[in-house]
């Protein structure tokens, strides 16, 4: 009996980030991928240079952040690539959960409604939208039952993925027993997991694959750099030698993201959940 064939090519796609597509080649395409880290590390910047990446590709994509649509607006504007004529245009969509949550600037909700889904569902098919950043990740994926919490990360990465868009999913750095109990969820089933990390005593960041399928672990960190209108660059851009000051990258000040940089979920948001629908 003939045995099943594999298919022998798995689509990946560019993140933007140079050093990680050079050494894996992308993430896969259509599936999710994870991003965790304290504030200070750029998820937020990460999240633009991973959207400004797929618009290069000819890809529309969406953020959907916890601040406020308007103010980041204009953040994504200043980070340059052509942000700015991407949101006029329509390439790039920016949402806020608010509008999702009825109530949300009010008081605290238990879940997310299931028909915020169903309308991300909507808007990603009516606008052919094919990269997502969920920044942050919290208000869908969080859940105060423990029993429940990979059961409901599995759900919604596997709604996300029926999508058909690549997904970027931010986490805050877990402070938390749940937190900690969402973060070792989301890395089970997604097949790429980065961690980032932030020296306080030397400024250092570091960018660290913990999990890559088909990719045989540990991986070394990588240390790395915030650009203007380059976003998460290799720290060796800044120690290669030129003959002349003038031809030294010109990476003026570190852009961390909106005023809030890391889009850390406040309190009341560690408690939303979601509702899939089947």
């Amino acid at each position: 009996m003939s045995q099943p064939r594999l298919s022998s090519a798995i689509e990946k796609t560019p993140t933007g980030v140079a050093f990680f597509d050079e050494r894996f080649g992308g993430v896969y395409a259509g599936r999710c991928w994870l991003l965790c880290g304290p504030a200070g590390t750029g998820k937020s910047l990460i999240a633009l240079q991973f959207l400004s990446e797929g618009i290069r590709q000819g890809e529309k994509g969406l953020l959907l952040t916890i601040q406020r649509a308007g103010e980041t607006v204009l953040w994504a504007a200043s980070h340059g690539r052509g942000m700015d004529r991407a949101i006029e245009s329509g390439q790039c969509l920016i949402l806020e959960y608010a509008d999702y949550i009825p109530g949300r600037d009010v008081e605290p909700v238990p879940s997310l409604p299931p028909e915020g889904f169903l309308e991300l569902q909507e808007i990603v098919r009516v606008n052919t939208i094919r990269r997502i950043a969920l920044d942050t990740v919290v208000p869908w994926a969080m859940t105060t039952q423990p029993r429940t919490q990979s059961e409901r990360v599995f759900s919604l990465v596997r709604a996300l993925e029926r999508l058909d868009a690549t997904t970027l999913l931010t986490l805050p750095e877990p402070v938390s027993i749940p937190a900690q109990r969402l973060r070792e969820a989301l890395t089970a089933v997604v097949p790429i997991a980065v961690s980032l990390s932030l020296s306080l005593e030397t400024g250092e960041r570091r960018w660290t694959t913990e999990k890559y399928l088909g990719e045989s672990p540990p991986f070394p960190p990588h240390p790395y750099l915030l650009a203007p209108g380059l976003g998460a660059i290799a720290a060796r851009t800044l120690q290669t030698p030129s003959p002349s000051h003038s031809e030294r990258p010109r990476l003026g000040p570190v852009i961390l993201g909106p005023s809030n940089p890391e889009n850390r979920a406040p309190d009341r948001t560690s408690r939303f959940g979601l509702n899939l629908p089947e």
